[in-house]
């Protein structure tokens, strides 16, 4: 995985290597016009990722074909799938601040789940799928985060 400033070139896509065949050419996983912050594989294979081209950074998801399409999120960084492959948490920048979020892969739709004037990042899903674990520094100073744990659903 590549995080690279957006203001300047960075240096193509980011590859696949398999380590059990060596000789094996890498393959590519995301296009050389899109500069990757970072990146998740969901059960299914399917990966999703934040990138940014023109603009504010955004989340993509690609399909078992290699086709990459934009999942409309706007300002949106550290995405995080559930071990059961039905949701995908990450950060979206509002007013300043990152605070969470929750995309159903299923349906779509999508919930908040933080609403504060502080930055809660890089989300990561218990094996239940009922529980995320992510840094925040609410009620701490400026980028010196803490983990927290919370439970979405019963």
């Amino acid at each position: 995985m590549a995080c690279v400033s957006p203001r300047r070139p960075w240096p193509g896509p980011n590859l696949l290597h398999a380590l059990n065949q060596p000789k094996n050419i890498d393959a590519p996983l995301t296009p050389t016009n899109l500069n990757v912050f970072e990146m998740a594989f969901l059960p299914t294979g399917t990966l999703v990722f934040s990138a940014v081209s023109d603009g504010p950074p955004q989340l993509f998801i690609t399909d078992h074909s290699g086709n990459i399409r934009s999942l409309g999120i706007n300002e949106s960084r550290f995405p995080s799938g559930s071990p059961d492959g039905h949701w995908l948490a990450y950060s979206q920048l509002s007013s300043g601040n990152w605070n969470l979020w929750l995309h159903s892969l299923d349906t779509g739709k999508e919930r908040r789940l933080t609403h504060a004037a502080c930055n809660d990042i890089e989300p990561t899903w218990t094996a239940d799928s009922r529980t995320l674990i992510y840094a925040s520094d609410c009620g701490r100073a400026l980028w010196l985060t803490a983990l927290y744990k919370r439970r979405i659903f019963p």
